[in-house]
């Protein structure tokens, strides 16, 4: 039976280590365009639906020089990554980018080959050169811009749009993003944003420009009627040269690039000037759900899931700790879904559930799956069940309400005072032992009985006062050391570090893992420690301050030293109670 089992849990590891590398896209991009010689271009390696890889091997490119890469940046999501290589041709013809290698879980994956034409002589000036008598303010004008893409402008409630911010040039110039848009109303998860660096070319009007995207959001609204996306800033350095220069232009972004001097701003003949783009306020109709046919158990879930749950022991003895597990799987707005309702039979304590997310953010709309974890005890002997947990959800497609529902579930609790170990029944046939073989055994018997007497005479005997000491807990200047070097660093940086030592110390201090790591869980556990509910309420508002500066978008303006000062002291308050 054991055999078994692990025979079907390696066919099912297999099988979804096939359906994850079936996944699997791996793309070679160039270009779609001549470029000139003796000119930078980029060639970028992207890697889609993989975990981490284990190695990648940059080709040789024949007839073009490396001039720097590579470069890799990683999605939001992690799953996503580009590496992106700075090439330069030493010659003109038609040239063969040869597809990258890497190897994801052991496999290799090779991206596609492409092809690159190279010419010696420009098609036409380049927009780096500022002729006499030019205006430089309509030229920036045409040649550069910030807008606003999105995949419509009018939806349901809980249906996902995407966003997409873009900027457009084909000047040589510094940008930085000085406002991200307000997204009121919306649910927002990112998917790209600027430091993933994602760049294309695209060409208007005849002319190629150099796409940035900037940033890129699935937004879920949480309402019905006119919502406003705000606009995004961006603030720019352009710059041009009075001489006539074929330069490739290059357009850098980022949001912490304001203000740095470029190498070439005192530099002859060079012009720099500066202005801010900003994309107009978007306005988003969001129709209401139907209501004539709306379940009970609707929560405002929006897609298509289904659902299934487990009971970790189905035998348990009176008071021994269970767990009812149960996953919501598909795709749509999971930031709805709420702990389903259970039906808890007669006999039964349970206890607010954890809730922990798997989901892909580059996919539209998000999927995944959303895991709930219930505790629970029973005191009362016999079998109990736990009847069928239903959900229900709005299907896009179908334009219905759908309910989904597992089956029921059944656990024996056995009554604490009778439970004990039956002997196996095994048959024995009576076997006659021969005189030699009761001989043999005594002997060994005996060696055996030396052999131990002998260790013991040789072993000092342990003083019965010793006892192990138990490793001590790293102290909280250990603990948030981290935070400190973060203290000068940007806003979400240092609130994660923040978040991460906040977890870090009740995992150590209450021996809490994985999913247990949440606020309820920490709530209750302190509780039983007799902390008072005031410092268990403001501990829990750092963490929830924490979350808000890691996954919000409003600013935070809060004195980071006394912030971190002060937690500091309530956890001390806190762990001499529970050390």
């Amino acid at each position: 039976m054991k055999w078994r089992r692990a025979s079907i849990l390696s066919i099912t590891l297999s099988f979804g280590t096939f359906l994850a590398a079936s996944q699997v896209k791996f793309r070679t991009i160039v270009p779609p365009h001549s470029v000139i010689v003796g000119e930078s271009f980029q060639v970028q390696y992207v890697i889609e639906n993989a975990t981490p890889f284990e190695s990648f091997s940059v080709p040789s490119f024949k007839g073009l020089k490396l001039v720097t890469g590579p470069d890799v940046y990683n999605s939001n999501s992690g799953q996503s990554k580009n590496i992106v290589l700075t090439l330069s041709a030493i010659r003109d013809g038609k040239f063969k980018i040869p597809g990258a290698i890497c190897i994801i879980n052991g496999q290799r994956f090779r991206s596609n080959d492409a092809f690159l034409s190279v010419t010696s002589v420009e098609s036409s000036q380049s927009a780096y050169f500022l002729a006499p008598g030019e205006d430089p303010w309509k030229k920036i004008k045409e040649n550069l811009y910030l807008k606003l893409v999105l995949d419509k402008h009018t939806c349901f409630i809980g249906e996902p749009l995407v966003a997409t911010f873009k900027l457009y040039s084909r000047l040589q110039s510094k940008s930085n993003v000085i406002k991200n848009p307000g997204c009121y109303g919306f649910s927002v998860y990112d998917m790209i944003n600027v430091n993933d660096h994602v760049q294309a070319e695209e060409k208007i009007g005849g002319r190629w420009f150099d796409v940035h995207t900037v940033r890129k959001v699935q937004l879920y609204p949480l309402q019905a009627g006119s919502l406003i996306i705000d606009p995004m800033e961006v603030a720019n350095r352009v710059e041009f040269s009075r001489s006539v220069i074929n330069k490739r232009t290059e357009q850098e972004i980022s949001e912490n690039m304001y203000n740095r001097q470029s190498k070439e701003d005192n530099a002859t003949g060079i012009e720099s000037y500066e202005m801010t783009l900003r994309t107009n306020p978007v306005k988003i109709i969001v129709k209401p759900l139907p209501v004539k046919t709306v379940t009970d158990t609707f929560t405002g879930a929006v897609g298509i899931f289904s659902i299934k749950a487990v009971v970790e022991k189905d035998t348990l003895v009176q008071n021994e700790a269970n767990s009812l597990v149960v996953d919501i799987i598909g795709a749509g707005n999971f930031q709805r879904i709420p702990p389903p309702v259970i039906h808890w039979p007669h006999g039964v304590e349970n206890f607010e559930p954890s809730t922990d997310d798997m989901l892909t953010a580059d996919q539209i709309p998000l999927t995944g799956r959303r895991r709930f974890k219930y505790r629970f005890v029973s005191n009362e002997p016999g079998e109990h069940i736990v009847p069928a947990i239903s959900f229900s959800y709005f299907d896009l497609q179908a334009k219905v309400y759908k309910t989904v529902s597992t089956k029921d579930h059944r656990f024996f609790v056995a009554d604490a005072g009778r439970v004990e170990k039956r002997p196996a029944l095994i048959s024995v046939q009576p076997k006659r032992v021969q005189w030699f073989e009761a001989v043999g055994l005594g002997l060994i018997l005996a060696v055996a009985i030396w052999i131990i007497a002998r260790a013991r005479s040789r072993k000092p005997d342990r003083p019965a006062a010793e006892v192990t000491k138990k490793p001590d807990h790293p102290s909280l200047d250990e603990t948030f050391h981290t935070v400190e070097l973060k203290l000068a660093s940007d806003e979400k940086h240092f609130f994660a570090s923040l978040e991460q030592a906040l977890w870090n110390f009740f995992q150590q201090r209450l021996s809490l893992t994985g999913s247990e790591l949440n606020k309820s869980i920490i709530r209750r556990s302190l509780a039983l420690k007799g902390i008072s509910t005031d410092e268990v309420n403001e501990i829990l508002k750092v963490i929830e301050l924490t979350q808000v500066g890691v996954y919000g978008d409003a600013t935070l303006k809060v004195d980071r030293q006394q912030l971190l000062e002060q937690t500091k002291q309530v956890l001390g308050r806190i762990q001499q109670f529970i050390i």
